[in-house]
């Protein structure tokens, strides 16, 4: 996999410049499916260590948390000695069809304006 291609779309200053949410909210979900589209492209399926990462960046998106989404996704890109018990994250998943199922939640939480994950009661 290639960081510099997610690097790219990440703007000068993320994630200390101010945008409104909408735009992070874009960034966050721009960075997790470009993620995908990379281990798709790959003839393999992903590793527990990638499925994790990308689980937690749509989860940090479904729930307002737009810069912690996007350090989820870079976190896939750790070396194994970077992990703790890497024998465990580093096997291929079983499920050949995870990462589509992933895929289809991030596209549904596309089409959900964003949420402040600092407002009581945001849903």
């Amino acid at each position: 996999m290639d960081i510099s291609k997610l690097m790219s779309l990440i703007p000068e200053g993320w994630p200390h410049s101010v945008f409104p949410p909408f735009e992070k909210k874009e960034l966050a979900e721009r960075v997790v499916q470009g993620l995908i589209v990379q281990i798709q492209s790959e003839p393999r399926n992903p590793t527990q260590w990638e499925m994790n990462c990308i689980t937690r960046s749509i989860v940090a998106i479904r729930e307002g948390m737009y810069v912690l989404a996007v350090n989820s996704a870079m976190d896939c890109f750790a070396g194994k000695s970077e992990v703790s018990k890497p024998d465990e994250w580093w096997d291929e998943t079983k499920d050949h069809q995870a990462l589509d199922k992933l895929d289809r939640e991030l596209a549904r939480l596309k089409g959900q304006p964003p949420t402040d994950c600092f407002t009581p009661n945001n849903r």
